[in-house]
Order: structure tokens, then sequence, then C-alpha cells
């Protein structure tokens, strides 16, 4: 769903997984053209969409200083503030720690889909972006209007919960 030049959400299930209540699949992103998370990575393909969905209702809560933070310096932060040890600099920037999970798009709320990613979500009022990195690689960042994320994280689990995914014999 949605436009892999812009941003888009991408699954396929698993043919030869048994049948049952779960699905399991793959599911990635993609931001500017960019394939994002781990397109192998089989999973219970709504777990990934259910969390996508509340990182794009949580964009609306996000603290103005993020929207006007560099990208590298904004992903840093929120990776800190979920993973990291005490640090007394960052932590005289924000008064809780937890106030930035809701940011987190990779990996925490895409589970093993987003293992080795990092990326969040930060919106300013008219538009939002998206900033990633793998691993160790250098930080991108894409942005689009606001509301385009959850909108096609929405458009995706709906599809999604239309089928009947179950496996005849």
């Amino acid at each position: 769903m949605g436009n892999r030049r812009q941003f888009a959400v991408e699954f396929e299930v698993d043919a030869d997984a048994p049948p049952a209540r779960d699905v399991w699949g793959c599911l990635w992103l993609w931001a500017g053209g960019t394939c994002i998370g781990n397109s192998h990575e089989v999973e219970i393909v709504d777990f990934g969409l259910s969390g996508l969905q509340k990182a794009g209702r949580a964009i609306r809560e996000q603290p103005s200083f993020l929207s006007s933070m560099p990208a590298s310096e904004a992903l840093d932060l929120v990776m800190w503030a979920i993973y990291g040890d005490d640090d007394p600099g960052r932590e005289e920037m924000i008064k809780d720690r937890r106030s930035l999970d809701p940011f987190e798009v990779m990996p925490g709320v895409m589970g093993p889909y987003g293992d080795g990613w990092e990326a969040i979500l930060i919106g300013d009022g008219s538009s939002e972006r998206l900033v990633y990195r793998h691993a160790l690689q250098s930080t991108q960042e894409d942005r689009w209007p606001q509301g385009t994320f959850s909108r096609t994280v929405t458009e995706a689990r709906e599809v999604f919960r239309r089928f009947d995914w179950r496996v005849s014999g």
C-alpha cells in the first residue's frame, strides 16, 4: 500500500505455514525508494502492522523540540532514551525518557521485522518525517505530508484483514 517513492507498506504471507489463527509472513516499509526493514523475516504479520498503527497514532503527541533537531541527533536521542545508559547531559534535555517512546518505529514496534534497524517518526504539524538507519550506516530521512504514514499503514492493515488467509487442504 502506498507509493514506494514516498512511503509504502508491503507484506507477503508465508503460504507454506500451517493453517493457524495468526498469519505468518514478511513485512517491510518503503521510504523514498529505499526498502526499510528485514523483508526476509517471517513473523505474525498483524503484529507488525498493529505496531506501525500505534506509531502512526503517536505522532500527534510529539514534543516540538524533536522536529527542529537534525535527523541523526533526533534518532540518537530517541534510541538513547529507550535503550541507553544514564547520561546527565541528555537527561537535562528531557524530563522523562519514556516520553520519547512513542516516536520509535524500529526496532521496537515492528519486532523482528525491524531488528538491526533504527527508525523514528516525527511530525511538525504540516509534514512528518521518517528518520532511519540500518546498523552503523548513515542516517537517512524522508518527509511527506502529515498523516501519510498513518493512512498508509491503516490501509495496509485493512487490506490484510479483508483476506481469508486460511489455507484449505
